[in-house]
């Protein structure tokens, strides 16, 4: 079973670790960033999902979730 974590490298960075060989989905470039209004970014790994919105957000960017590419494709671009 893969086993994924989540740690902390400093106050704007998430790490994911694997901890096995085993690609996880959180790896994978399957994640996108969605705010109320239409897709952001796609095609990211959740790290890269994580640091878009954080940038978004910067930006004052509101109602920002990181779901799907699947999902976000039912959102407007």
């Amino acid at each position: 079973m893969n086993s994924v974590e989540f740690s902390q490298q400093n106050d704007s960075h998430d790490v994911i670790h694997a901890s096995d060989d085993h690609w996880s989905e959180l790896l994978e470039p399957r994640w996108s960033v969605i705010s109320f209004e239409k897709c952001e970014a796609s095609r990211l790994n959740y790290s890269d999902a994580l640091g878009k919105m954080r940038a978004l957000e910067k930006n004052g960017i509101s109602g920002l979730c990181i779901v799907t590419d699947d999902a976000a494709a039912k959102v407007g671009r």
